[in-house]
């Protein structure tokens, strides 16, 4: 006699199980699948979908953060998007802003914000009575700020966006 396998309304037979092994489908699958709707017959026949991986050296690593191109895009660009690996570490970053290219004049208009903001905090900072330690970790972060917007100041400079 076989044994029913309960899983919540429906019930799987030892010798349905049994399929789904020889078809390469754990019991865990099975379980899973039918827990979301599946029929028992789908469930242990269709194969379970495997994520598709493209394999990459270090050296394509490294050369992907030589281009200036951060390890994450790069993985994410093989992985997930599926781009071939050359195309992965030479292709440079597109900077885009709800899913459009941004123009001269927003990156002059964001400048001018971040500019602003610094502004602002100079002055909180000479207003206020804070601790030497926290002044120096605002200034800290002020200096980065003003680096970041130089950088932008060449960027949009040079025409490149």
């Amino acid at each position: 006699m076989v044994k029913p396998w309960n899983m919540g309304i429906l019930t799987v037979t030892e010798e349905q199980v049994e399929i789904a092994t020889i078809n390469g489908i754990k019991r865990y699958n099975v379980q899973r699948r039918v827990d979301m709707g599946w029929t028992v017959e789908d469930a242990i026949t269709r194969p379970v979908l495997r994520k598709r991986r493209i394999r990459y050296t270090e050296q394509d690593e490294i050369e992907a953060t030589l281009n200036g191109i951060p390890l994450s895009t790069f993985r994410s660009r093989v992985n997930n998007f599926g781009w071939p690996v050359e195309r992965s570490k030479t292709e440079p970053l597109q900077y885009i802003s709800n899913t459009r290219k941004d123009t001269a004049m927003e990156w002059d208009k964001r400048i001018k914000r971040m500019k602003q903001e610094l502004i602002e905090t100079e002055q909180w900072i000479n207003n206020n009575d804070i601790p030497q330690s926290l002044r120096k970790a605002i200034t800290d972060s002020m200096a980065k700020q003003k680096r970041e917007i130089l950088r932008l100041e060449l960027f949009v400079k040079d025409g490149q966006q």
